[in-house]
């Protein structure tokens, strides 16, 4: 701009030639084309104008007609408020400081509104007198806006954050997270505290809110699962539940699943706990259970009774299924609530998030560590629920159809276990088209059985084999682990392997297992079918 100044012809100015400007003219102008700062000088009555190069993007088309020119000349859709501001500064000698002064300016023919944090400075002359005004004038616009937006979205979280406490809050399972290595209560839902209602716990370790769970393991089991970071499924595990600390108890039977929270470095940092109290349920499967064996009682030289035996095994059996099927049902429910509402949410905070991250760094802003971290848990949190929804109802299954959804489970076994898994399929049997009653028996035999192998069997290997020969669809699940012996075959309380047996027998097939000790496992299911339908 320097040499601008030396060619413009200032005699045509009310400021005059260069060689008569005073001297507190020519330091002024000298200190503003040296400022790395956005300046400008406005010198005498007219209020000429004197610019640096870093004023000089703020002008747009103006420059370099501005460079001299009165400032009302060229500024005139601002000077309505500019001159109060002149006549303030000429007149008392005080400095005026504006932050983030909202402007609407037409530098380039266009209407914008911009932001300017601006100081306005007398400068006077040799006899002390103001004779004009110094400005430095910042443009904060992407500043603002970007403020701005980030306050909209950081609404927008909290709204969804809020969505989200009261899906949490109104679900119908317990849930409660745990964090750290001392099992720390951090949220529950009330469900969980319809659990304990006279317990305070939260802030408190699991160890000091309800010492009965470390004398029945659970808090063991907690550590477990924090230390080896991998989830835990249990289905009516016997819990003592006491009303208070010393008070009376009774004995429930709960559902639930212990999965580990990851932090950003993808380290164990909390354990959350969903689940159901399925006691009637387990009462009412005891129940079951006694009168079939009252039946079965009064077989023996009673033809009478071996009619009512047969109805009532029928009735059992429709009742068992009855109630597979409401399982069924209410798993597809859970996953489907979960992904639809649990799911949708974490996915908008994670892109509300991530937005607000890309324009502050579009702002030249500093990376906001608290947002980073947001991102990484909302990852993390989306990849919890993705996990939980495929072990209530692998959507595979569905979609894809059980032989996909055989070796698809299969890669979970090897993905989240030690145990390697192979799920070899024939031609023939992968050509059938099973109804989606066989293909929900299949999988669930299949699965009970290879969460068998992954708890007690202590193998390294196993195998899914099926094959279709004869109008006969065969499955085998083959480990080689330690072996069943004939006396857990024979025990009545392995309700796991009751429940292969009696899935099997709905739809007229046969389960076998047979075992031996260092050898491993094998379970061998036939079904017979009838017309089949090709893929």
């Amino acid at each position: 701009m320097g040499a601008l100044v030396r060619q413009i012809d200032w005699a045509k100015t009310s400021l005059g030639p260069i060689r008569d400007w005073p001297a507190s003219l020519r330091i002024a102008v000298t200190m503003a084309l040296d400022s790395p700062l956005p300046t400008i000088v406005l010198w005498g009555t007219e209020l000429i104008q004197i610019y640096n190069d870093a004023y000089r993007p703020l002008l747009g088309l103006r420059h370099p007609v501005a460079f001299g020119q009165r400032t009302q000349d060229c500024w005139p859709e601002v000077w309505h408020f500019n001159t109060l501001i002149y006549n303030r500064v000429l007149s008392t000698g005080e400095c005026v400081h504006l932050e983030d002064q909202e402007y609407v300016i037409v530098p380039s023919g266009i209407s914008e509104t911009r932001y300017f944090t601006i100081t306005y400075s007398p400068t006077r002359d040799e006899s002390g007198s103001v004779c004009g005004v110094y400005i430095v004038a910042t443009e904060t616009t992407r500043r603002v806006l970007a403020e701005r937006e980030n306050i909209t979205l950081l609404k927008a979280t909290r709204f969804a954050a809020d969505q989200l406490q009261q899906m949490f809050d109104h679900a119908p399972s317990f849930m409660a997270l745990l964090k750290g290595p001392e099992h720390i209560f951090d949220i529950m839902n009330a469900a969980f505290m319809r659990l304990f209602p006279r317990y305070d716990v939260l802030g408190k370790s699991v160890r000091q809110a309800i010492p009965q769970f470390e004398r029945q393991g659970l808090v063991k089991l907690l550590d477990q699962v924090y230390l080896s970071g991998k989830p835990f499924l249990a289905y009516e595990m016997p819990v003592y539940l006491q009303e208070t600390l010393d008070g009376p108890g009774n004995q429930r039977y709960l559902d639930f699943v212990l999965q580990p929270i990851r932090n950003a470095d993808g380290h164990v940092s909390a354990i959350f706990v969903d689940g159901s109290d399925t006691t009637e349920q387990h009462h009412a499967r005891l129940e079951l259970r006694r009168l079939n064996q009252k039946l079965t009682d009064k077989v023996d030289g009673l033809e009478e009774a071996q009619t009512e035996l047969h109805l009532s095994r029928s009735t059992l059996r429709k009742l068992i299924d009855h109630q597979e099927s409401i399982k069924e049902d209410e798993r597809k429910r859970i996953a489907r609530d979960i992904h639809d509402d649990l799911g949708a949410v974490l996915t908008g905070i994670k892109a509300n998030v991530s937005v607000s991250i890309d324009r502050s760094l579009r702002a030249g802003q500093p990376e906001d560590l608290l947002l980073m971290e947001a991102v990484e848990q909302a990852d993390t949190a989306i990849e919890t629920v993705r996990r939980v929804i495929a072990e209530l109802r692998p959507s595979v299954l569905d979609q894809l159809g059980v032989w996909a959804a055989l070796e698809w489970y299969a890669g979970q076994i090897e993905e989240r276990t030690d145990l390697q898994c192979r799920c070899s399929i024939s031609t023939g049997a992968a050509a059938i088209n099973l109804d989606p009653e066989r293909s929900t028996m299949l999988f669930r035999v299949v699965q009970e059985a290879l969460t068998n192998v992954v708890r007690h069997a202590a193998a390294s290997h196993v195998k899914i084999s099926v094959g279709y020969h004869k109008h006969t669809l065969s499955i085998e699940i083959k480990d080689d682990g330690k072996g069943i012996d004939a006396q857990q075959l024979l025990d009545g309380e392995s309700w796991g392997i009751l429940g292969m047996h009696e899935r099997t027998r709905h739809f007229g097939g046969e389960l076998n297992i047979s075992g031996e000790p260092g050898v491993g496992t094998t379970v061998v299911l036939r079904l017979p079918l009838g017309p089949i339908s090709l893929v």
